[in-house]
């Protein structure tokens, strides 16, 4: 079978496309599209047009389309892709983040109904997106206040002054707030963050997974309800012990905020795209597969999509869902809505890592076709690969990373240790066949490859490696100092940044196209 793999530059997001040469025709699969300004709807159409048989790819079809996960450098490219005319799609899975704003008591399980863009979807999507918006926009709001002045704080929630709430949310705002939050109302909230924290901004490449999974219930007030059962009087209590330690604490609240103000953006950027699919019938679907248990996803013709079955035969390529897990979203809808965060604070020190789901969330997926074996990873974390901190890995999840022909690395060579611990628990270090690795980032981007990324890099090459690093933009010659000879050869026209292409010929994978030489 006869695969063709275009990575696009789109700096520090993601767009890939994956197209297959069945008896039957074309399957083609379409995992993110960048940001917007990288117009990887124009960038598509050479790529589907050097595919075709006839080299006509004015009428191409996408079978499938991947939001991997619930981020705008990796959603927002997809809206024009959508509303373009040259290109028809199939179905569309979109990242299954459930709604972190609503009150979440007596339910056991977040269903469709709670899925952030399931509800964008429906007949209630605007008014879903304004109350999210509102939500998020009151967060960073009151945590702003809350960084800087703690007595105003404090006497805001024991009086319960709402004016006074709405002065802060609006101050807090910067010359670009107002009464309707918009995403420069969120991007100045960001940058002040940034400043409270002492860094700045672009802070995407330094993110940490953690390895708590919340497995025990109640066992950490700031993930359990417990909180609801204090006093009223409780409540301002703690408040008034917290006005002392928020000049302590103003780095804590910073990140929170910083989160939430990502969240906002980042689901203005899902409405759109849903907005978008809605507008062409384009049906709709959040996956997820039980914990520790990959799901199977068969091509099948006479269908014309990607059908879920253990045992089904497949007429074409197939698909491996490794995440996320049932598990995993469930831990991240079971905590309080992030909104709550702020009063959490009052009682306990809150974990920073993790707050926002965005990441870990993401789509993990094994893609086959004949004997190759691709790896599309997204921004995935991984963390849902073993049960809980001090466990063993997910056999069946482990066993699917091996062997891997193409990988993805997941967010974009960052700091996301439990990725590069899976594919060594995997023994990637021991496979003898050739294998690329992907990585996509901003052009001498000051943070990636991550030292983590470089050390697995340590770990897993050997003499006579058959590994090779595809980039499509520049690295700083100081982060792949210790690398340099795994870099795929520049294909085409030698730049500092370019769009990539693998070949599989049904025997071996091919560079067609890499314009990014060791620096």
């Amino acid at each position: 079978m006869r695969i063709q793999l275009d990575m696009f530059a789109v700096e520090l997001g993601a767009a890939i496309l994956l197209q297959f040469q069945t008896p039957d025709g074309i399957v083609r699969v379409l995992a993110d599209g960048g940001e917007a300004r990288h117009h990887v709807d124009q960038k598509l159409q050479g790529a589907l047009t050097s595919f075709m048989p006839d080299g006509d790819g004015s009428q191409a079809h996408i079978d499938l389309m991947i939001g991997t996960h619930y981020d705008a450098d990796h959603l927002a490219g997809l809206v024009d892709i959508v509303k373009s005319n040259k290109v028809s799609i199939g179905e569309a899975w979109l990242p299954p983040v459930a709604n972190d704003t609503e009150p979440n008591v007596g339910l056991s399980f977040p269903g469709d109904a709670q899925l952030l863009a399931l509800q964008f979807a429906g007949e209630d999507g605007d008014r879903v997106l304004r109350q999210y918006l509102d939500s998020k926009a009151r967060t960073c709001g009151r945590l702003a206040a809350a960084e800087r002045k703690g007595d105003e704080f404090r006497r805001l929630f024991r009086g319960g002054d709402e004016q006074m709430a709405e002065k802060f949310v609006l101050s807090a705002a910067g010359p670009a707030g107002g009464p309707t939050p918009d995403t420069a109302f969120f991007e100045w909230h960001i940058a002040d963050a940034a400043r409270t924290l002492g860094r700045d901004a672009s802070h995407h490449a330094d993110a940490v997974y953690d390895d708590d999974l919340g497995d025990e219930e109640g066992a950490s007030i700031p993930y359990s309800r417990r909180w609801w059962r204090d006093s009223p009087e409780a409540m301002a209590d703690s408040w008034s012990e917290f006005s002392g330690r928020a000049e302590v604490e103003a780095p804590a609240l910073a990140l929170i905020r910083e989160s939430a103000a990502h969240d906002a953006i980042n689901a203005t950027s899902l409405k759109a795209l849903v907005d978008a699919l809605k507008a062409r019938h384009i049906p709709i679907a959040c996956r997820t597969i039980e914990d520790g248990k990959p799901r199977r996803f068969v091509w099948s013709e006479n269908d014309r999509r990607f059908l879920p079955g253990a045992q089904i035969p497949s007429d074409g390529p197939e698909l491996l869902l490794l995440g996320p897990s049932d598990g995993l979203i469930r831990k991240h809808w079971a905590r309080l809505p992030i909104e709550d965060y702020v009063a959490q604070l009052a009682v306990s020190a809150l974990p920073l890592k993790s707050i926002t789901p965005s990441n870990q969330l993401s789509y993990i997926m094994r893609i086959d076709a004949g004997e190759a074996r691709i790896l599309i990873a997204g921004d995935a974390g991984c963390v849902d690969f073993k049960p809980s901190p001090r466990a063993a890995y997910h056999r069946l999840l482990i066993e699917a990373l091996s062997p891997l022909h193409v990988i993805q690395v997941a967010h974009h060579g960052g700091h996301n240790a439990h990725f590069y611990r899976c594919l060594l628990e995997a023994h990637y270090q021991s496979q003898t066949m050739p294998s690329y690795l992907l990585l996509s980032h901003g052009t001498d981007d000051r943070h990636r490859p991550s030292t983590v990324f470089a050390k697995f890099i340590e770990k897993a090459r050997k003499d006579g490696d058959d590994i090779q690093l595809i980039f499509t933009s520049r690295p700083l010659p100081e982060k792949v100092k210790d690398f340099r000879a795994l870099f795929a050869p520049v294909v085409g026209t030698a730049s500092s940044a370019g769009d990539a292409r693998l070949i599989y010929d049904g025997a071996a994978w091919t560079t067609a196209a890499h314009a990014v030489a060791a620096p």
